[in-house]
């Protein structure tokens, strides 16, 4: 949870430090991630306690999590660039928090019961379908985010420098071979 707000500062001083303004789409993208930690907090509730959740409520939260997962990658499917982007890395967040969930449970049981108790629970199966899927996702937007995915390098050169980033392109390199490097 401490990379969301880390997140929120680094907006401001990266603006700072490459002499841009904050914009309302980047001052928005703060205001979100502040009330959605102020809704998580106010939700959960959070207390001191060992308890682990019950199979009821590894099935709500599941479900809900899958509702929320397919609905923004359903939204993911039209729309600007950005948009995508922001879609499907959204639907990474929320796979990547049901695996934070269930690495807690499965350390719980493996104090419990050992590896042996571990593997005779659906806990660690959900929690490397969670992690995949939630990497297949964050590559999803990463890959959508890039306008240059998929073009050969000549392409791109086509393009000029800094076509569709402010940082600077990477200049090619000639190895000794005599093979251009670089991007």
């Amino acid at each position: 949870m401490a990379s969301q707000p880390t997140s929120a500062t680094s907006t401001a001083g990266e603006a700072a430090a490459f002499h841009r303004s904050v914009g309302w789409r980047e001052l928005m993208g703060i205001a979100a991630i502040v009330a959605g930690l102020a809704g998580f907090f106010a939700a959960a509730s959070p207390a001191l306690g060992t308890g682990q959740p019950t199979g009821r409520a590894w099935l709500a939260v599941s479900l809900a999590s899958a509702a929320c997962v397919l609905a923004l990658v359903a939204a993911s499917r039209a729309g600007p660039r950005w948009w995508r982007a922001a879609a499907l890395g959204a639907a990474s967040a929320v796979l990547f928090a049901c695996n934070a969930a269930l690495t807690k449970t499965l350390t719980a049981l493996l104090h419990h019961g050992g590896w042996v108790h571990v593997f005779g629970n659906w806990d660690p199966y959900a929690l490397g379908l969670t992690g995949a899927c939630g990497l297949f996702l964050l590559q999803s937007a990463l890959h959508a985010a890039d306008p240059f995915a998929g073009m050969d390098k000549e392409s791109v050169a086509a393009h000029g420098s800094n076509a569709a980033s402010p940082s600077p392109r990477i200049p090619d390199i000639t190895l000794p071979d005599g093979e251009p490097q670089g991007g």
